[in-house]
């Protein structure tokens, strides 16, 4: 027999495995009537195998069997892999489906079937399943000590990834394909929302001096969790970009719905496919950075970077007064990735120097103007890396007093 395999994904999820009757048994929390299962189907991913074949009120969506994968006339066994991350299951399939908020998937004799809980005005009538560009070599450690060291080895390649297709370096031009058809509408906008948790909200901070000066727009950078205790203030004529590496970020992603309910342009800035950010934005940015395993981000900060940075030279292409400053911007991406690895290349001077400030009870990184992010992401980095090794550390990045 021929195996043909499919992972289903539901991202930061959790995953529990039982028998689920009318009144069925999940895990080892009891006895869960079908009424309570949409209060669970937010925070919970279920993986039903339904012997009694109770469930059929319930309204189905998708149903995938034996024949699906049948396309060359010989047998084939199936195999499902639930997943909270595609990186778990590559190994073993690259095609994926991806659960929406509210579906139950119900494996009976080798056949899924995905219903819905509850339906709402616009659900889809089908799931589509990916195939994933991702490749195993790349989650492994390989010849480095930690995933975090390979990643920030990986960074001119990722920059050079995230460029490729998208700036012609010859005749100075930008297209960002995911915006095309939005650009017109974002250049209308009264302001620009940068919204971002943690190292995704410091790659807004970097980028926001740059992005006034290329767009002549207003540029707000929120903090995902302070945004929505504010109960912000959003228009229909602002445009919010949410930034994360992940796509799955909670806080982001309620402050997504938030703006969406508002009537906002929602632009999504992730390095995921196929990821909630990804796919309820109305346009986005896949920053193609490749898999980040560190807890500490290295190669998705720079590409963030990069990416804002071509939105704005890509919104200032028809200002004449720009086409200098342009010029300049455009020339250092160039030579960005090699500029890259000649700080890569100190990497044993770095080493020595981390070395006599590892026993430090405390850091205090500061700059000011286009450096004030880095020390924000450097704390921050320090601050999780030292606690991952069980060395607590007090890690601050704080504005440079002006010389004068």
């Amino acid at each position: 027999k021929v195996s043909s395999n499919l992972g289903l994904i539901q991202a930061n999820e959790t995953i529990l495995h039982g028998q689920l009757g009318l009144h069925g048994q999940v895990g080892m929390k009891g006895l869960i009537p079908y009424s309570d299962l949409t209060k669970l189907l937010s925070t919970i991913l279920f993986f039903i195998t339904d012997n009694h074949n109770k469930n059929d009120h319930l309204s189905k969506t998708h149903e995938i069997k034996h024949k699906d994968f049948n396309g060359t006339g010989k047998e084939k066994s199936v195999e499902f892999y639930f997943a909270s991350d595609a990186s778990a299951i590559i190994e073993h399939t690259n095609q994926v489906m991806f659960l929406e908020d509210d579906d139950i998937a119900a494996v009976v004799d080798g056949c899924l079937s995905i219903h819905r809980a509850k339906r709402s005005v616009g659900d889809l009538a089908s799931r589509t399943v990916h195939t994933l560009q991702m490749e195993l070599q790349q989650i492994m450690k390989g010849n480095f000590k930690a995933f975090m060291q390979k990643e920030i080895f990986e960074q001119p390649e990722s920059i050079v990834n995230t460029l490729r297709g998208r700036i012609n370096f010859e005749d100075g031009t930008v297209m960002l394909g995911g915006l095309r058809d939005h650009i017109k509408e974002i250049k209308r906008c009264r302001r620009l929302l940068l919204i971002g948790c943690g190292t995704s909200y410091h790659a807004a901070v970097a980028t926001r001096q740059a992005l006034e000066e290329l767009t002549d727009l207003p540029v707000m950078v929120e903090l995902a969790s302070d945004f929505l205790d504010r109960s912000t203030p959003v228009f229909r004529d602002d445009v919010c970009f949410f930034i994360s590496q992940s796509g799955e970020t909670a806080d982001s992603l309620m402050a997504l719905r938030y703006c969406k309910n508002r009537g906002a342009l929602t632009v999504g800035i992730t390095n995921t496919v196929g990821s909630s950010i990804s796919r309820e934005t109305d346009c986005g940015i896949h920053i193609n950075a490749g898999p980040e395993i560190g807890v500490a981000s290295t190669k998705a900060y720079t590409s963030q970077f990069v990416s804002l940075i071509m939105f704005g030279l890509m919104m200032s292409e028809d200002r004449i007064s720009m086409q200098k400053r342009r010029k300049d911007i455009i020339a250092g991406l160039q030579f960005l990735p090699d500029l890259i690895k000649e700080v890569l290349s100190l990497d044993e001077k770095i080493e020595q120097l981390a070395k006599e400030m590892f026993q430090h009870k405390s850091l205090l990184v500061m700059g000011r103007g286009y450096h004030y992010a880095t020390c924000l992401e450097g704390a921050l980095s320090e601050a999780t890396h030292k606690l991952e090794e069980q060395h607590l550390i007090f890690c601050l990045g704080s504005i440079q007093p002006n010389e004068n």
